[in-house]
C-alpha cells in the first residue's frame, strides 16, 4: 500500500510512518536538550516544549516528503538511462 494522500509520493505507508517517527524523536530529542540548557523557566518554557514538540513533527513531515520526492526523481532518471 502506498501512500499519495499524505503527499509522500510512492513511499510504503510503513516506510513513511517510520521515516516521520524516527525523524521527529531525533529533532524533539535535540531540541528538547537545547530547551534544557537554556535559563528560560516557568510558561515560557512551556511554551517552547510545546513548539519542540510541535515543530520536530512538521520538520520531520517535511523531511519525508523531500526524501519521497528524491526517491521518486532517482527512480524516473535511472529509468531513462
Amino acid at each position: 500500500m502506498v501512500t499519495p494522500t499524505l503527499g509522500v509520493g510512492d513511499l510504503p505507508v510503513a516506510g513513511a510512518s517510520s521515516l516521520v517517527i524516527t525523524l521527529a524523536w531525533i529533532l524533539s530529542l535535540g531540541g528538547s536538550m537545547l530547551l534544557r540548557r537554556s535559563d528560560v523557566s516557568g510558561l515560557p518554557y512551556a511554551l517552547l516544549a510545546v513548539s519542540v514538540f510541535a515543530d520536530s513533527l512538521a520538520l520531520a513531515y517535511v523531511l519525508t516528503k523531500a526524501t519521497a520526492r528524491v526517491r521518486r526523481d532517482r527512480g524516473t532518471s535511472s529509468a531513462r538511462r
